[in-house]
């Protein structure tokens, strides 16, 4: 089993990655059977929640080859057919590369309005920005002007640099106009006692 660490040999079902997927995914290889690595990984990246499970992109990738195109098409689809699974528990990461290296402009605006957390947005902000500018700078406003926003609940100085950090990438994709624009009327909101 490639996935395992050498020397470690689990004793339960449960220490290993993906439970009883991981026994498949090591069949599956020492079978070289493409087409059930593509069906496992297809389901890994929909379903991962970590960051180190965004490397299943990749793995997909080298595996589909010439179908690559379809099994994106193939992930996106179930993705949109099914919004709630895709985020439940969390973000995605490995969903969140496969949108970013693709440059999947909708899917990343479909992923981000139907319920991700602030930290997807900020990752994925340029393409939901192409998909549609004006819905995009909305969302924005209303996220960054209404005081009782969860981006001020923080502690003050977390708060503030999280909030620069905002401006920070809006500026990088909207211009340094609408970012100062927004940083203003952010100000405005808490004037100093």
């Amino acid at each position: 089993m490639r996935l395992m660490v050498p020397l470690i040999r689990p004793t339960d079902i449960t220490q290993l990655p993906h439970g009883w997927f991981t026994v498949l995914e090591a069949a599956y290889e020492h079978l070289s059977d493409c087409a059930g690595l593509r069906r496992l990984y297809r389901m890994y990246i929909l379903m991962a929640r970590t960051l180190p499970e965004a490397v299943y992109v990749q793995r997909l990738r080298s595996v589909s080859g010439e179908q690559w195109q379809e099994d994106c098409d193939i992930i996106v689809d179930f993705a949109n057919r099914h919004p709630f699974e895709i985020t439940y528990g969390g973000n995605n990461p490995a969903y969140e590369r496969l949108l970013r290296e693709e440059q999947l402009t909708q899917a990343a605006a479909s992923y981000c309005y139907r319920g991700s957390d602030n930290h997807s947005w900020m990752y994925l902000l340029d393409l939901v920005a192409q998909a549609d500018p004006e819905r995009c700078k909305s969302w924005l406003n209303v996220m960054l002007l209404e005081p009782d926003s969860e981006l001020y609940r923080m502690h003050s100085d977390d708060s503030a640099r999280y909030v620069e950090a905002w401006i920070r990438r809006i500026e990088t994709v909207f211009g340094e106009d609408f970012a100062s624009d927004l940083a203003s009327r952010i100000i405005s909101m808490f004037p100093p006692a």
